[in-house]
């Protein structure tokens, strides 16, 4: 899919809202390698490349989190759904019990951490950059061990507010999510610019919720280009421009 960039008016911008994961920062190792070696301490041999395959199609295929259950962490059970079939897939034979279960804490526990990631190149100078000209805010359908990651990686010092699913309780492009967003940066929708790399979740959410978006398309587009038009006061309407 092509970068469809909507316009960015420097005069009309209040917020700019980032997606995270993607957009900020990546993992810092293929997920399929880390699973792998997690698999390995619970005592299974899995080919990185069936787990890819296996990740892939679950994570197309899994439906959204159990909201409704109460007391619990729906973000928590949703991904300890996701690794238990995509070990099974992988061919993890008894994915369960007390060996899987230390397996998924471990994994769980290192997407927790700032060392599991890397920020993008651009990132740091571009939200320098914008950080005082705009009130800088994020949403994301991470959940909270978000907030261990944003201070590790020494980001979250840049945003005023973090929306993440696990709050609102629904995950992007529902307009639910850019609406608690909005509301909680007491901003109307045309006074936002919503940043990131899904063009489902992220362009065409945001645009749903009444808010221009810019998508990313690394390493074409990245955030440097949102800067140069936000700092510099130009106004960009498509990737032509770019």
């Amino acid at each position: 899919m092509t970068n469809m960039d909507d316009e960015i008016n420097a005069e009309r911008t209040r917020v700019v809202l980032f997606d995270a994961a993607g957009t900020l920062f990546q993992v810092k190792e293929p997920v399929w390698e880390v699973y792998a070696s997690h698999a390995r301490n619970g005592g299974w041999s899995l080919d990185p490349a069936r787990i890819r395959q296996s990740f892939r199609a679950v994570w197309a295929s899994l439906p959204p989190p159990p909201w409704e259950i109460v007391g619990a962490d729906p973000e928590k059970l949703w991904w300890h759904s996701l690794v238990k079939e995509v070990f099974a897939r992988s061919g993890a034979a008894g994915a369960e019990g007390a060996a899987f279960e230390e397996c998924f804490e471990g994994l769980w526990t290192h997407y927790a951490q700032a060392g599991a990631w890397q920020v993008y190149p651009e990132v740091l100078e571009s939200l320098r950059q914008l950080k005082g000209r705009y009130r800088l805010g994020i949403v994301s359908n991470f959940d909270e061990r978000l907030f261990s990651v944003l201070s590790g990686l020494q980001l979250e010092g840049f945003f005023e507010r973090v929306t993440i699913s696990s709050h609102a309780r629904v995950r992007k492009p529902a307009l639910a999510i850019f609406q608690r967003a909005l509301e909680r940066h007491e901003i109307p929708a045309e006074h936002a610019l919503h940043v990131g790399d899904d063009p489902d979740a992220d362009w065409s959410g945001a645009r749903r919720a009444g808010i221009r978006a810019f998508l990313l398309n690394r390493p074409k587009v990245t955030l440097s280009h949102v800067v140069s038009c936000l700092v510099d006061e130009k106004t960009l309407r498509s990737s032509s421009e770019i």
